[in-house]
């Protein structure tokens, strides 16, 4: 994996993890290494079972740079 999009990829992770722990809002962060999919989903007021997520990213990307 090229380094540059390896370090955006853990910088989205930190932030996740400080939104979810300093705000009331839910933030989950998945990569899926097979097929180089990156998804970044949000709960607005939390995460709750009945709840569906709010935001949601989900883009692949072309590590060949193609």
């Amino acid at each position: 994996m090229k380094k540059d999009i390896l370090k955006l990829i853990s910088e989205v992770q930190v932030l996740a993890v400080e939104v979810s722990e300093k705000t009331k809002h839910d933030v989950f962060v998945r990569f899926t290494g097979h097929t180089n999919n990156f998804e970044v989903s949000v709960c607005i007021d939390g995460w709750k079972i009945e709840k569906d997520k709010d935001k949601l990213i989900d883009f692949y990307f072309d590590l060949d740079g193609n």
